[in-house]
Order: C-alpha cells, then sequence, then structure tokens
C-alpha cells in the first residue's frame, strides 16, 4: 500500500517538477538574452548555466528559435499575470484601468532581465498585429484592459459611448509605443513622465460627466 501511494504521488508530482524545470530554463534563457542578445546566445551557454546537457534543452524547445520565443513568451505571460493580480485589488474600474496601465510600465522597468531582452529586440511588440510574434500574450494583456473598461461602462463610471474593444487598443498601442521609446530607444525618465500624465488623462477621457 505505501509503496503505491508513494508511486501515485511520485506520478502527480512529475508535471509540476517538469514545469518547475521548464521555468528555471526559460528564466535562464531570458538572463543569456539579457547579457548577449539572441544571435551570441548559445543553447550550450543556457544549457551550462542550469547543469543540464544541450540535449536535455530540446525537450522543451525543438530548437534556438523556438527556445527564444518560447522563453520570451514565458517572461510576458509572467508580466501579464502580475499585472493582472495588481489589479484584482482594485475597488472601482477607475482603478482598474489605472493600476493596468501604471503597473504594465513599471514591472518592466522593474525587471532588468525583460528590459534589456526589449531594448534589444523591440520587435517583442509590435504595433502591427499581423506581425506580432507573440499576440496571444499581447492579446491577453489588452484584454486586461478591455475588460475593466467594458466593466467602467456597465457600472457608470465611464461613459457609455465608449467602445471598449477601440479604447483598450487604441491605449494598448500607445502603451507598446511608450515602452518601445523608453526601453529600446532609451527616452527613459522624461518619457515614464509623459506615460503617467498620458494615463491621467486617458481616465479622464474615460471619466462619465
Amino acid at each position: 500500500m505505501h509503496s503505491d501511494t508513494t508511486r501515485i504521488t511520485a506520478i502527480a508530482q512529475a508535471p509540476r517538477r517538469r514545469d518547475d524545470r521548464r521555468e528555471e530554463l526559460f528564466a535562464a534563457a531570458l538572463r543569456q538574452y539579457a547579457k548577449h542578445g539572441y544571435k551570441r546566445t548559445r543553447v550550450e551557454d543556457i544549457a551550462a548555466e542550469l547543469g543540464l546537457t544541450k540535449g536535455a534543452v530540446y525537450f522543451y524547445a525543438k530548437g534556438k528559435e523556438e527556445l527564444y520565443r518560447e522563453a520570451i513568451s514565458w517572461a510576458l505571460g509572467e508580466w501579464c499575470s502580475a499585472i493582472e493580480r495588481s489589479a484584482a485589488r482594485a475597488s472601482s474600474s477607475v482603478e482598474r484601468v489605472s493600476i493596468l496601465s501604471r503597473s504594465s510600465f513599471a514591472y518592466v522597468e522593474a525587471h532588468h532581465d525583460l528590459r534589456s531582452v526589449i531594448a534589444r529586440d523591440p520587435s517583442i511588440f509590435s504595433l502591427d498585429p499581423a506581425s506580432d510574434r507573440f499576440a496571444s500574450v499581447n492579446d491577453r494583456a489588452r484584454g486586461l484592459l478591455e475588460s475593466a473598461i467594458r466593466s467602467g461602462v456597465a457600472s457608470g463610471e465611464f461613459r457609455s459611448t465608449i467602445d471598449p474593444s477601440a479604447a483598450s487598443r487604441f491605449l494598448y498601442q500607445v502603451y507598446i509605443t511608450f515602452l518601445i521609446k523608453a526601453f529600446a530607444l532609451g527616452e527613459g525618465d522624461e518619457l515614464a513622465a509623459q506615460y503617467e500624465a498620458g494615463t491621467d488623462i486617458a481616465l479622464m477621457g474615460l471619466a462619465a460627466r
């Protein structure tokens, strides 16, 4: 009986261990990309950081390009989950939109590896949906904003004439533009202040009269 329980527990824990290892791999890959960029980063270097063989890495990704795409998708997913958790504490739709907008920018500022990768590869965020390599994650983030705006319209906090889908797409494109200018083009502190002011203007524009 004891051996059966142990075996069942081990089977149940196996997917969790694989997920943990997967996250460790993607985090290590992100660190290497931040230091060296995609072209100069070797799969062997990522594997060595974790004490893995190159072959073990290919259990999680078929090649260097797929590993890059999966690691960036993971990092963006972590960003999206973090801002979603922050916004969940909001007591109103106005506060929710404010938190989503401000924490999105603050998260990138606070996470050096992601910031460095964006600086090396601004195309991670694309203003053209047709060429967006990370559309699923970016759509998820924009969807959080749309949901908050839609709730605000329903509660009467925001104007009833607002189209939540169109408004969220516009505001998300503004966010992406500021993100690229701040972290890829290095316009930094001045741009952060402009983004703060822009968020206030956007909230005033959404507000019911």
